[in-house]
């Protein structure tokens, strides 16, 4: 029974490390990905006053091939704009992600903490209940959390309710979010 004890208390260390280590990387992530963003924000201003239309040159006396190859040149650097903005996005949605899995996370090291009576109760598990809906609910609210439908079947599949009630719900749940590659605004 103490080495029961002994490995739970273990796999609380790790998970815990684990969910710190996610959450240090997102931090550390965050004032690069700002950088980035505001660049891409200047670099959007930029085109909107280079774009032509907007009845005048933007080169004044230069001639028309010129006007038109800096125009070519403009849109294409608007095409790799939109990208980079997608891909500013999709770095916002694991960024969402990961800081699910680990809240997840730490709530499973509170789970066990509490299971081997190791230390306070955790505030984020307190609620949660005791025994075996401690656990139902914290998966539940991990699968509520996941922003695409690949996140959630994937869940589904290494981690599946294990209740009727539960396993209709999270069925339910995943009929009534974005298809995968759509984007969910808040």
């Amino acid at each position: 029974m103490q080495r029961c004890r002994e490995s739970i208390i273990e796999a609380t260390q790790s998970i815990s490390a684990i969910a710190m280590q996610i959450d240090l990387a997102l931090r550390e992530a965050e004032a690069p990905m700002e950088r980035l963003a505001e660049t891409v924000a200047r670099i959007g201003a930029t085109l909107a006053a280079l774009s032509p239309g907007r009845g005048e040159s933007t080169l004044g006396d230069l001639d028309l091939s010129v006007e038109l190859r800096v125009g070519r040149d403009a849109s294409a650097l608007q095409d790799d704009y939109y990208r980079a903005v997608e891909d500013l996005q999709c770095h916002d949605r694991m960024v969402q992600h990961l800081g699910h899995l680990r809240d997840y996370l730490s709530g499973v090291s509170g789970l066990l903490a509490r299971e081997v009576g190791d230390g306070d109760e955790i505030p984020a598990t307190a609620a949660l209940g005791h025994g075996f809906e401690p656990w139902e609910a914290l998966r539940e609210q991990l699968f509520q959390r996941l922003i695409s439908d690949a996140q959630r079947q994937f869940l589904q599949m290494v981690l599946p309710a294990r209740t009727r009630e539960r396993r209709i719900t999270s069925t339910t749940l995943a009929a009534s979010h974005a298809a995968p590659g759509s984007i969910d605004l808040f």
